[in-house]
């Protein structure tokens, strides 16, 4: 199972979540404030022990992801200047390497959200000033698809095989990094549908659109069609 980390208010707290503290016990219920004692909220842990909190205070919880797994996101962010596209681009590939998602980078904004299982974002959604971005984001947001901000430089690292993780990092009930493909919620080869532990994928560009796809695909892919060209990044 696959968590994401939230910064709350002790308030905010609510049963399943699993304070960042007390790694691998999970609220089972939390008792509303004592006005008598306002700062000193209770929680009923899942172990049978009692946690007080104050409601007032932000907390680091872990909370289970809704449903992480998608296979094809579109990816905005700023595309006024050369280096906003550059790193539009590469963040794409961040996004398709580490989510296992064919993710396509938006420079425009004439796509159809609905298209897509999700948005991700350069930066966040609230803060982007480029006018494409934010139409997508708002028609992302009217039809109830997630949109993904970028993880807070803070919240990357690696998972423990190794591979890095600053799109949006998952989390196990222990608060550890755990990547998508480790989490069993990847695409696989986006051209047989193979899972990638089978065998090594590859990121293959074609126009703004990268797909991981396996090794022996693009050398079948090449051999077939030798005067197509096939860029993998």
């Amino acid at each position: 199972m696959a968590y994401t980390f939230v910064t709350i208010p002790g308030s905010g707290i609510v049963p399943g979540d699993v304070l960042k503290r007390l790694p691998g016990v999970r609220v089972v219920s939390a008792d509303p404030v004592d006005p008598a004692f306002p700062h000193s909220q209770t929680l009923h842990m899942a172990d049978g022990s009692l946690y007080f909190i104050d409601p007032a205070q932000e907390y680091v919880v872990a909370r289970e992801m809704e449903d992480p797994f998608h296979t094809n996101v579109l990816v905005v962010g700023p595309t006024r200047t050369a280096d906003d596209r550059a790193f539009l681009e590469g963040y794409a590939v961040d996004v398709a390497e580490q989510t296992g998602t064919v993710a396509t980078y938006a420079l425009h904004n004439d796509y159809s959200v609905t298209d897509f299982d999700a948005v991700y974002v350069v930066g966040t959604a609230t803060k982007l000033r480029d006018a494409n971005g934010l139409v997508l984001i708002a028609e992302a947001l009217v039809a109830g698809m997630p949109v993904y901000d970028s993880a807070n430089p803070q919240e990357a690292g690696h998972c423990v095989c190794g591979l890095g993780q600053n799109v949006q990092p998952l989390r196990d009930e222990r608060g550890d990094i755990q990547c998508f493909e480790c989490a069993g919620l990847t695409l696989g080869c986006a051209h047989c549908g193979e899972y990638s532990d089978v065998e090594e994928l590859e990121i293959v560009k074609r126009g703004n659109t990268f797909s991981p796809v396996h090794s022996t695909c693009i050398a079948e892919a090449r051999k077939a069609h030798p005067r197509v060209k096939i860029v993998t990044v």
